[in-house]
């Protein structure tokens, strides 16, 4: 319940200025919560948001994975999300009969504030989806957590086979 104590304990904590950050805000909300205020370090002590750059894989590395995956589906999956640009959680609700019309799929599930879509695909997509079994409705008939999984073994398989080719 010392407010200074606690700015030093944060302050002297080995983590990140974003998890310093984090930690303010959190020790506020707990102080709200006791009808409590404090003054949040500012200026030489004041935390702020660390912004990387996110490592965007070029073209060509992108194909080799798809090229790499071993179930069509794989490929089918990697694939969607190269051309739509969609988070992965977006393209597995994809049904059959309703989110794919022609060259286009219908993005009807949106995550982290996205909105629903209509994209334009190619006709090698709509070849490698067609080629897939239809066992379900969904198109990727899957837990987000097992294709996860899959595209770990994969993603560390072709980096394996990656490094003993150099």
């Amino acid at each position: 319940m010392d407010l200074e104590d606690v700015k030093a304990k944060i302050a002297a904590h080995k983590i990140s200025d974003s998890m310093k950050m984090l930690h303010c805000y959190s020790y506020e909300a707990f102080l709200r919560m006791q009808k409590m205020t404090w003054e949040r370090p500012k200026n030489g002590e004041g935390y702020k948001q660390n912004e990387i750059i996110p490592f965007i894989p070029e073209e060509t590395e992108l194909d080799q994975l798809i090229a790499a995956a071993q179930s069509k589906r794989m490929a089918a999956y990697l694939q969607t999300l190269k051309e739509t640009y969609t988070d992965p959680g977006e393209a597995l609700p994809i049904e059959w009969n309703t989110d794919i019309v022609g060259n286009l799929i219908t993005i009807r599930h949106p995550v982290k504030n996205h909105r629903p879509r209509t994209l334009e695909v190619s006709q090698k997509l709509i070849a490698m989806l067609n080629a897939l079994p239809r066992y379900s409705k969904r198109v990727f008939d899957c837990k987000y957590a097992s294709i996860e999984v899959a595209f770990i073994r994969l993603r560390n398989a072709l980096l394996q086979l990656l490094t003993m080719t150099e």
